[in-house]
């Protein structure tokens, strides 16, 4: 035992751990967070450059512009023909052409219009019934051989029979959206609610909670995260379904472009909307992680 006033290791520890471990964070608050009464602009730009901060520490940037600088040396030096290998700046050259004289913006709107009206269906549709199979064995039964088909089938063996069912308009697009991603959103619905933790929900009943309560408070917050995966996933895969029904079907929209300058061998404007269509892939996947960062703050926190 040590005379009063004097402290041992473990006290001593946890002494230099509160006083030196709270100007520490505060410190680090300082900088990475703004401070409540600034003003809405600068908050906004503190964003933006965390933003761009991240991109550039985690190397995603760096590395398309090493993919890119490696593209156009070999086109150079190799020589190889456009028609094989066209270099990084014909590809660029070419996105503008078709860009300010082709067709890719009406393109780009018939495909996007199709994804959209296709994927909304999907979600109302696909998030209900996967909570369902996640809440009642029965639903489970009744529903899980056919969400089983539908992930097991190769999709495009579908595309001709939605032809047949639906013809050559927007539906038969919308179709192939609904197919291609309404899986992922019910299966992942469906695991989001089975991996909620059961102590929380026997807590909450043995408390005497109603149902629908349980259902709110903590079934649905625990099971937003795999919803949210299961919508992008979702939607990555409707929007590639589109695209394939207007490349095999009709000759509309971005599928109908990859037809058209992949027959013409111009392979320097396939090139341009292939990454057109990458870009909206990419945009779609931002805009679910910035929309699940409002809604699951703790999970944002953690990566």
């Amino acid at each position: 035992m040590g005379a009063p006033g004097t402290t041992g290791p473990g006290v001593q520890s946890a002494q230099s751990l509160t006083v030196t471990g709270r100007p520490a964070m505060a410190r680090y608050t300082a900088v990475t967070a703004p401070a409540a009464g600034s003003p809405a602009w600068r908050r906004a730009g503190i964003g933006v450059a965390r933003g761009a901060w991240q991109v550039l520490a985690d190397g995603r940037l760096v590395s398309v512009i090493a993919i890119l600088a490696v593209w156009q040396l070999v086109a150079d030096l190799a020589h190889i023909s456009p028609v094989v290998l066209p270099a990084p700046s014909a590809v660029i050259s070419s996105w503008w052409d078709v860009l300010l004289h082709g067709d890719l913006l009406g393109a780009l709107g018939y495909t996007v219009q199709s994804f959209a009206i296709g994927f909304a269906i999907s979600a109302v549709i696909g998030v209900p019934a996967g909570i369902a199979m996640g809440l009642a064995r029965r639903f489970r039964y009744v529903l899980d051989p056919y969400v089983t088909i539908l992930l097991g089938t190769p999709f495009v063996a579908f595309v001709p029979v939605l032809l047949v069912w639906t013809g050559l308009g927007i539906e038969t697009r919308i179709a192939a959206a609904l197919l291609f991603s309404f899986p992922f959103v019910v299966v992942n619905a469906e695991a989001g609610v089975r991996d909620v933790d059961q102590s929380l929900v026997s807590m909450a009943r043995s408390y005497e909670v109603p149902p629908l309560k349980i259902f709110r408070k903590v079934i649905l917050p625990g099971a937003f995260g795999s919803i949210f995966v299961g919508l992008r996933l979702g939607a990555s895969h409707g929007f590639k379904g589109v695209i394939i029904a207007e490349l095999l079907i009709s000759n509309i929209g971005i599928g109908g472009l990859v037809s058209e300058y992949g027959g013409a061998f111009r392979t320097d404007h396939l090139l341009a909307v292939i990454l057109t269509a990458l870009a909206i892939v990419l945009l779609i996947n931002g805009l679910f992680q910035l929309i699940s960062r409002y809604f699951l703050p703790w999970r944002a926190g953690q990566r």
